[in-house]
């Protein structure tokens, strides 16, 4: 682990800016070299990630009002546009929104997200900075951002 103030030129870093293609490992090192050189606080960097990756119950009730206020949006295009002869009822929302977060669809958001919050939530409990990292996919590294 590479701590003064060049961790930029650390081999897990320079490996990362020189890779062609994305491996989960070499992003893992690069990342972690990162907050470490950067002296960032894991605690603060694993809650902020977290939100990001929508894990939390915050990001997760955020993502569940837009899905619902795009589905509204749909809704009222294609009545404003005559495509669909259903009626928007105003006095409905509260219950389709209930109904809406009772879906299959959501309680199963619901349950991935949760699962997933909980398995990097233990690494944090750990204080298991390499873990936390180690634990993500490609994909959720690449979301998170250099």
């Amino acid at each position: 682990m590479n701590t003064n103030n060049d961790w930029e030129s650390s081999n897990a870093v320079v490996a990362f800016y020189n890779s062609k293609t994305i491996d989960v490992n070499t992003m893992v090192s690069a990342y972690y070299e990162r907050d470490v050189g950067m002296g960032l606080i894991f605690n603060e960097v694993a809650t902020n990630a977290l939100d990001k990756l929508g894990y939390t119950s915050e990001s997760v009730k955020r993502i569940i009002k837009n899905r619902f206020r795009n589905k509204m949006k749909m809704m009222i295009n294609d009545l404003l546009n005559e495509t669909n002869s259903s009626t928007v009822k105003l006095s409905s929302l509260p219950d389709q929104y209930k109904e809406y977060f009772q879906s299959n669809e959501i309680q199963n958001l619901i349950s991935v997200r949760n699962t997933r919050l909980n398995e990097l939530t233990s690494f944090v409990n750990n204080n298991d900075h390499l873990g936390f990292y180690s634990n993500m996919t490609v994909n959720e590294l690449s979301y998170l951002g250099w």
